[in-house]
């Protein structure tokens, strides 16, 4: 009777053996040779232990290989991901940054078309225009020289020249204040609009 060899590669050399050994049993049995049978019997048992153990241990090759290749799968997967994504980023950025400077660019020309249309709006009403106060010393002063009171016309001449001087400071201030007003409200549109920009280019990312 031959020895079990426990490194037999195939289960079907196992199961042949197997059908061997239960062959020699059933024959041992019907011929009385029951020491024989009972050694076919351990043969079996001991046979099937092996099956069980190659079957386990094929079970655990296999599996140890699909984990191999599950996590080279998702290592390959995650590689290519972050090739793609990074891709992606680097295009972002490239057309974040033109169209950046075209808009800048833009918005610069916008800026400045603003601020010189605003100075030349304001230097077309240029021309002073008397206040109240102005006009009321302006009549004190004709009254003056046409009595002949011609010092007290003097201080009143410097009263007016002080009060046009103050109108005209007091126009140029609201020129200024208008001009920054005008200017500070296109910067802000000017900022949201590159705001915007950035948030479609994202969201052109994601897709």
């Amino acid at each position: 009777m031959s020895k079990l060899d426990e490194n037999i590669i195939n289960e079907s050399d196992y199961n042949s053996q197997l059908i061997e050994y239960e062959k020699l049993l059933n024959e041992y049995a019907e011929n009385g040779k029951y020491e024989k049978a009972e050694l076919c019997k351990e043969k079996i048992k001991d046979l099937k232990k092996l099956i069980k153990k190659k079957r386990k241990k094929d079970l655990e090759q296999r599996q140890n290989i699909e984990n191999e290749n599950l996590e080279l799968n998702y290592k390959t997967e995650i590689e290519e991901f972050n090739r793609i994504w990074n891709e992606r980023f680097k295009e972002l950025e490239e057309r974040t940054q033109k169209a950046g400077e075209e808009i800048t660019e833009r918005q610069n020309k916008e800026m400045n078309d603003l601020y010189n249309l605003l100075e030349e709006k304001m230097n077309q009403d240029n021309k002073y225009r008397p206040s109240a106060e102005y006009i009321k010393l302006d009549n004190e002063e004709k009254q003056l020289v046409k009595f002949q009171k011609f010092n007290d016309a003097s201080i009143i001449r410097k009263k007016k020249e002080k009060i046009k001087l103050k109108d005209i400071e007091k126009k140029e201030k609201e020129k200024q204040v208008k001009i920054q007003k005008e200017t500070l409200n296109k910067s802000k549109r000017h900022e949201l609009e590159k705001e915007i920009l950035k948030k479609n280019l994202k969201k052109n990312l994601m897709k």
